[in-house]
């Protein structure tokens, strides 16, 4: 199987805007300083869809499924990639396949993400909305334990996955 190296952005209309807007609004983190700690997911390539609605179903109100993402897979920079499991992700294969990519300056984040901005159009690896509404709604007709759990947590969601 092909792996791929995703992040998952955290607006997908920041696949359209200058490069200095998608790095701000991208690889900023919460205290508005570079983000030299990317959270990526290293998945199968045909985990795309899953990997997108387990992250929305974790993180996001039902208004927000569509999601945007970007190809990491033969990114020049120096970084380093670490293993860390996303505690907050609610589903087992996206939590266990999450990585940190570590920089240590700045300066390297900033190339990096000039490349990533430069070949965005051939780097958009997303899930519309209705490809993860699907996916939900066959993991809860296959009684998935951890859908079922996620959405009794999250009630919107299950209200949103119901046919």
């Amino acid at each position: 199987m092909n792996s791929l190296r995703l992040r998952v952005l955290k607006r997908h209309t920041s696949l359209e805007v200058p490069f200095e807007e998608f790095f701000k609004a991208e690889l900023y983190n919460r205290n508005g300083q570079p983000d030299v700690n990317l959270s990526v997911f290293d998945i199968e390539i045909d985990s795309l869809v899953r990997t997108h609605a387990e992250y929305v179903v974790s993180f996001l109100d039902p208004s927000s499924k569509k999601r945007g993402g970007l190809s990491l897979n033969a990114c020049n920079g120096d970084f380093d990639p670490t293993p860390s499991p996303a505690d907050r992700v609610l589903f087992t294969y996206s939590r266990t396949r999450h990585i940190e990519l570590r920089f240590l300056r700045e300066s390297e984040l900033r190339a990096w993400a000039e490349q990533l901005h430069r070949e965005v159009s051939d780097r958009q690896r997303s899930a519309s909305a209705r490809e993860v509404i699907e996916y939900g709604r066959e993991r809860l007709g296959a009684e998935d334990e951890e859908w079922v759990q996620a959405c009794e947590a999250k009630p919107k969601w299950k209200r949103e996955f119901a046919p």
